[in-house]
């Protein structure tokens, strides 16, 4: 990987706050009444074993859920759950751990726990699970990490953990042979998200390095470099390239949002740019995810007209037009970092809440 590009020189939002010699009004918090009946809980758990994914297909919910008695080792274990939408009835599908699902043709594929490098598959309908690609990470030394699937290959990280720098990108083909490592990703560390593009893997870490693996073989391609400091992280990754939440004013207090914007580090390699512009100002987003039929779905808090901040929903089309599609009616902080899933009508996220010691599945219609 080449060299570092400048990290982009971010101008604060701080200065849109002045006009003509003075502030702008505070704006007005949106009514909480308007969005919260969007915000639909389909199903929910009382313990802190939330899934890491879910998957959508066939008109069912695909997740990781545990049966038996919580925290008892030998009397519960891991299943994934397949929840019918229409009924809203869960049945245990298979016994085994699931950290990443995608569901094809009336087949469920998966990935097994900590080896993100094995895709094992089921049945929707039901039956024996099988290894279907076994990329081989069993040494004890080796990590791995977040794995895509497209219709020619699987896709997946390692990690030598005695090593720095070790982090490499490998893919498998669905019709078996060989893993095969694509290129090493030296410039990018921890907490490595990956995504899909129509011409190579995109891989972003949490300390503002974006790169493109080309399925080609060509170098790899690394793009306009965040600031890796405390007030910019990354929010999102998709096949058009990471997306980055930029404070421009660090918060006094743990619960006041400072002034904030989303930047786009794109994938063609052209400058970071501000990402949907009109976002509301007292929303403050913490997560963003690529709709596969075009467009965003935006979650984070914002503050409403009760006088607290709720968690809530926007939906971007792919012209990046939005709006407020679900809040929490609670006030409880959630964490929303599961990967949701959609269907033709409606978008299904997790909620978890930690003070609570409850997770939920909610729906919001799209």
């Amino acid at each position: 990987m080449s060299a570092h590009a400048p990290a982009l020189a971010i101008s604060t939002v701080a200065s849109l706050l002045l006009a003509c010699g003075g502030e702008q009004p505070a704006p007005t918090p949106p009514a909480l009444a308007d969005c919260s009946p969007g915000w639909q809980p389909i199903y929910g758990r009382a313990d802190l074993l939330e899934p890491p994914a879910l998957a959508y297909g066939e008109d069912t919910l695909l997740f990781q859920t545990v049966e038996g008695e919580v925290a008892e080792p030998n009397a519960d274990r891991a299943v994934i759950q397949a929840l019918t939408t229409g009924d809203g009835i869960a049945r245990t599908l298979v016994a085994d751990e699931a950290s990443t699902l995608w569901v094809e043709d009336g087949t469920v594929f998966y990935t097994h726990g900590g080896l993100q490098d094995q895709l094992f598959r089921v049945p929707l309908a039901g039956g024996a699970a099988a290894l279907v690609l076994d990329g081989g990470s069993a040494a004890p030394l080796i990590q791995s990490f977040p794995a895509g699937l497209d219709a020619s290959y699987f896709y997946w990280t390692w990690m030598n953990e005695l090593g720095p720098s070790s982090l490499s990108l490998w893919r498998m083909s669905r019709t078996g042979g060989s893993p095969e490592r694509l290129a090493p990703l030296p410039g990018v560390r921890d907490k490595v998200r990956l995504a899909l593009a129509a011409d190579g893997v995109i891989a972003a870490d949490s300390h503002g390095v974006t790169g493109v693996v080309p399925f080609d073989g060509s170098a790899v391609r690394l793009l306009g470099a965040m600031p890796d400091s405390l007030d910019t992280r990354l929010v999102g990754v998709d096949g058009s390239g990471s997306y980055w939440l930029h404070s421009s004013i660090p918060a006094a207090e743990p619960r006041e949002q400072a002034p904030s914007e989303i930047l786009q580090v794109p994938a063609d390699g052209s400058d970071p740019r501000p990402f949907w512009p009109e976002k509301p100002p007292l929303f403050a987003p913490s997560r963003l995810w690529a709709d596969p039929d075009g467009g965003w779905l935006v979650a984070g808090s914002e503050d409403f007209d009760d006088g607290h901040s709720h968690h809530a929903v926007w939906l971007l089309d792919p012209e990046g037009a939005g709006r407020r599609a679900a809040c929490d009616p609670s006030v409880h902080l959630l964490d929303d970092s599961t990967q949701p899933a959609f269907s033709a009508d409606a978008a299904y996220l997790v909620a978890t809440y930690a003070e609570l010691h409850t997770w939920a599945i909610v729906r919001v219609a799209r």
